[in-house]
């Protein structure tokens, strides 16, 4: 394990590999540093991860091509307040505690849940696309495929690294509302310019592509550290659902985004997201399991979420943002 400023960097390669003795003793160890990974950090870089790398620079830059085009052209791409149950499509004055952030996003959902379909309820019937660049559908098309693939990697390695089965935590709730945001941060003109406030992700799991423009902190130590962009690498983090999943062991750890002077910043972040009706509460492994108390009380993912996107709005009634500490017994 390699580290960018103590942030582990893991090589996937043996889990692409011909099974053999000692491919399998490596991906033990991988498992092993994902767990320490998460316990410590919450965060991860991963290399070798079996995602196409030019599909990944060249969404990239279509997300510079449509970020590019004038602010009234992507504004025909926000949908008016009510038309969908959350926020879908263009913002670019997000924000918390009455301050804009400054940056711009689009955001889409891709559901792959067998209840949603089964409803009609799919929040991906609300995204919204842009008509320029013309290649822009069919490369977060072919994103939205492949990053089905992504989760059901990283989920099957975290599972494991709890100590469950591999399919466990991605079978564990049925309805999935898997999203995706595309970030644009313009250059700063101060030090401590916020493109992305600190928070918590309030999902499963997080996997981001990022530009080489650096901007992506995370607290440690009542430290901000950055995570240095590499080639060919993605970013991973747990979110809130598996911090109450575990019961605390592994952490949802506070992040934000720092507008760069260097120039800009461009990000895709895919998230696992469990769906509206899901019941949230930690596993029995982690509490009765091994003698432990609950730490949280079970609540309706829906109501969590809603919570979370009253939060992003400015001037929103939630005068402090809710975490899952609102839920902690």
């Amino acid at each position: 394990m390699v580290c960018d400023a103590g942030i582990p960097l893991i090589d996937l390669a043996p889990f692409f590999q011909a099974e053999a003795p000692e491919v399998l003793e490596l991906r033990r160890q991988k498992i092993g540093e994902i767990g320490n990974a998460c316990e410590e950090w919450g965060f991860f870089q991963v290399q070798n991860h079996g995602l196409d790398s030019k599909l990944i620079t060249d969404s990239l830059k279509v997300s510079s091509e449509f970020f590019d085009l004038p602010l009234e052209e992507k504004r025909k791409l926000s949908l008016p307040a009510g038309v969908s149950p959350v926020p879908i499509g263009f913002c670019c004055d997000s924000g918390l505690d009455d301050k804009v952030e400054n940056k711009e996003h689009m955001f889409f959902f891709a559901e792959d849940g067998k209840k949603a379909a089964k409803n009609g309820g799919s929040y991906a019937q609300y995204n919204v696309w842009p008509d320029t660049p013309a290649s822009y559908k069919h490369l977060l098309s072919l994103f939205f495929s492949i990053h089905l693939f992504c989760f059901g990697c990283f989920m099957s390695l975290i599972s494991q690294s709890l100590g469950l089965s591999k399919d466990f935590l991605y079978e564990h709730y049925e309805d999935k509302l898997n999203a995706l945001i595309m970030l644009h941060y313009p250059p700063s003109h101060s030090t401590d310019e916020i493109g992305l406030s600190k928070h918590q992700d309030g999902n499963i799991l997080s996997v981001v592509a990022q530009s080489e423009v650096e901007g992506l902190q995370i607290l440690k130590d009542d430290k901000w550290i950055t995570i240095q962009p590499r080639p060919n690498c993605l970013v991973v983090n747990v979110g809130d659902i598996v911090q109450v999943w575990s019961n605390d062991r592994y952490k949802s750890v506070l992040h934000r985004v720092i507008n760069n002077r260097a120039g800009t910043r461009y990000s895709f972040s895919f998230s696992c997201v469990p769906g509206v009706t899901t019941q949230v509460c930690p596993l029995p492994q982690f509490t009765a399991g091994v003698n432990e108390p609950p730490k949280y009380r079970e609540f309706r993912y829906g109501e969590y979420m809603m919570f979370r996107f009253e939060n992003k709005k400015v001037g929103g009634p939630n005068s402090e943002e809710i975490t899952i500490k609102y839920y902690a017994i």
